[in-house]
């Protein structure tokens, strides 16, 4: 059974940093500026504000994923590599950028990746966050478009070099059912849910009164 948990910042456990490390550097030998090699722990300045989610298999951590919402700023180089600053008020206020995901060895090429990702979609739409900025390894592009992310360009990340940047628009209800993305029953129960419906830009505003 696996549980996933979000925690705020500071309150996330030292478990994460130590699981980021076994797999990106131990296993996977990946650079990382930030990596620790005396505590064996990966931890970077977005840490401290950001939402974490865990899932645990017990209490095994077996897969974990990070998100920080712009609004609440402190996004560090992010936000020129995301180039933040060209978003409207309106998508700063309800975009977040998604980091640091990654599984256990034994749980790659299961759905635990795909769980961590729509968990990651369900937290952020409880706090009214919709949109969604990551970046990935260019093999990776094809299975976030199947998710509804589109491909807004390439450029050099500091640790893994050239990586495609992609956004998902949660709001955009016509899209994610043409492409049949497994998010369109999530979107459409959040908009039921707030009785919103999105503009042509997939901005929230009222629905018209019935």
């Amino acid at each position: 059974m696996i549980d996933i948990r979000y925690y705020w910042g500071r309150d996330c456990p030292d478990a994460v940093f130590s699981f980021r490390y076994e797999v990106y550097v131990a296993e996977l030998q990946r650079p990382q500026r930030y990596a620790c090699h005396a505590t064996r722990t990966i931890r970077d300045p977005l840490d401290a504000t950001a939402h974490h989610g865990v899932a645990y298999r017990g209490e095994e951590i077996v897969a974990v994923v990070r998100l920080n919402f712009i609004r609440d700023g402190n996004l560090g180089e992010y936000r020129a590599l995301y180039d933040v600053d060209a978003l409207s008020p309106q998508e700063k206020m309800t975009s977040a950028i998604c980091t640091r995901i990654m599984t256990a060895r034994r749980y790659r090429h299961t759905p635990l990746g795909y769980r961590m990702i729509e968990s990651a979609f369900r937290f952020s739409a409880d706090h009214d966050v919709t949109i969604c900025l990551i970046d990935v390894n260019a093999p990776r592009e094809q299975l976030f478009e199947k998710l509804g992310f589109r491909l807004i360009g390439r450029v050099e990340h500091p640790d893994y070099g050239e990586v495609s940047l992609m956004r998902l628009n949660g709001l955009d209800i016509q899209y994610l059912r043409a492409i049949r993305s497994p998010f369109t029953p999530l979107s459409e129960a959040y908009l039921a849910e707030r009785d919103l419906r999105p503009d042509s830009r997939g901005n929230l505003a009222l629905a018209p009164v019935r």
